[in-house]
């Protein structure tokens, strides 16, 4: 299997870490990953929402949050030509549980997908913005206001909040 793979299907990329990993099912891959089985057939099938604890094991075994997540770059974060990006665990926890919790209490939807954009946009602007480490919190309590403020602006579609908004 190739580094750069444009599977636009999130349960498709679990399959795909799977494979790339060479163990032959489910059952094998969530005794590898030390999580339920049930937990890692519903990822395959483009259910549920993987913890944070079961993603940090897929970054430690070299897969890139952001090909997990969109389907873009490399799956690998060691591949030649890009080297892989050292992400803050602990502040990217902060900004995927800030995310969710926003949108529950919004009672708006969003799916593990756009959850996982959402995530890696946010993660990237606080650091962006952030004069350093001790600036994070405040970053994080600012994006979270500005995605309220545009969940409570966006217009009602079907009955519920799109997850669309950046």
């Amino acid at each position: 299997m190739t580094s750069e793979v444009g599977n636009t299907d999130f349960g498709s990329r679990f399959a795909d870490i799977r494979k790339a990993l060479n163990i032959p099912n489910a059952t094998a891959m969530s005794k590898h990953l030390g999580i339920g089985v049930n937990a890692w057939r519903t990822y395959e099938e483009g259910g549920g929402t993987p913890s944070w604890a079961t993603l940090m094991k897929l970054v430690d075994l070299g897969f890139s949050l952001d090909w997990i997540f969109t389907g873009k770059g490399g799956m690998r974060t060691d591949h030649p030509g890009k080297p892989g990006m050292r992400i803050d665990r602990d502040l990217m926890a902060r900004v995927t549980d800030m995310i969710a919790r926003t949108y529950k209490d919004m009672g708006a939807a969003i799916s593990p997908a756009d959850l996982g954009r959402l995530s890696i946009e946010n993660y990237a602007e606080i650091l962006r913005d952030a004069e350093d480490a001790d600036d994070y919190e405040a970053q994080v309590l600012l994006a979270g206001n500005r995605l309220r403020r545009l969940l409570k602006e966006a217009k009602p579609g079907s009955g519920k909040r799109s997850a669309s908004v950046s």
